[in-house]
């Protein structure tokens, strides 16, 4: 019965997905971003192409800071460059006290790709001692083909951009990678509530601002906002079947 996900099993005891825990396409949540703020790793979990739901990892480096609430901007920023983000995105993706964190999901997702194709841990405690620089020269020099940063994320957004496909020939679109309900009520504690709110805390955020959330990651990757699906434009730019 478990064998077939949380939903079904939970269908079978005649209960809605309303009814369970926070979960996203079947799986449960790591963390509660009305703790944290909604950083990098709450907009992986929604986003995330795996049809068992969403994974934390795929934040890296960048979802270690957004786990941890109230990080400087500065950390944000140094990051960024250590991953190789394109400095055409960081422009559209910081400010000088905060940052677009659906542009800047894409990058953490690109990166974890190249991490992926490499064969290279991506658990902090070893990512953070590599930068795009190093896993170019280090590429380079143990094949012999010369590979910039920029090969490299050409080649992790292009194996993203198929995983993603891979999970619409599976019946995903946009509406899997909604924010649960959950989230738009406040968390109580004692004597506190807790709702749901940027990475920094500046203001409470409703089913609205997340969309517009899902809007900017989709805009950065090149896919239809609609339907969060790759445009043939897009896939055609990296070299995959369009039909």
């Amino acid at each position: 019965m478990l064998g077939e996900g949380l939903l079904k099993a939970a269908a079978r005891f005649g209960r809605g997905p309303d009814e369970l825990p926070p979960q996203i396409k079947g799986y449960n949540i790591f963390g509660d971003p009305r703790l944290t703020g909604v950083g990098t790793h709450t907009v992986a979990q929604m986003v995330n192409p795996a049809r068992c739901g969403g994974c934390v990892g795929i934040a890296g480096s960048l979802g270690s800071a957004s786990y941890n609430p109230g990080r400087p901007i500065e950390q944000w920023l140094r990051q960024a460059h250590r991953i190789g983000v394109p400095q055409e995105a960081m422009e559209r993706i910081f400010t000088s006290t905060a940052f677009n964190v659906g542009r800047l999901n894409r990058y953490t997702e690109d990166w974890y790709s190249v991490s992926n194709c490499l064969g290279r841990c991506h658990r902090l405690y070893i990512e953070r001692f590599f930068d795009a620089d190093t896993l170019a020269q280090l590429y380079t020099a143990v094949t012999g083909v010369e590979a910039t940063p920029d090969d490299l994320y050409h080649v992790g957004e292009r194996v993203w951009n198929l995983f993603k496909m891979l999970n619409v020939r599976a019946g995903f679109d946009r509406k899997a990678d909604t924010a649960p309900e959950a989230w738009f009520a406040p968390l109580k504690g004692e004597g506190m509530e807790f709702p749901l709110m940027d990475y920094y805390k500046t203001a409470t955020l409703t089913r609205d601002d997340m969309d517009r959330v899902l809007d900017d990651y989709y805009d950065e990757r090149g896919w239809d906002p609609g339907t969060g699906i790759p445009t043939s434009a897009k896939l055609a730019e990296l070299g995959l079947p369009t039909a």
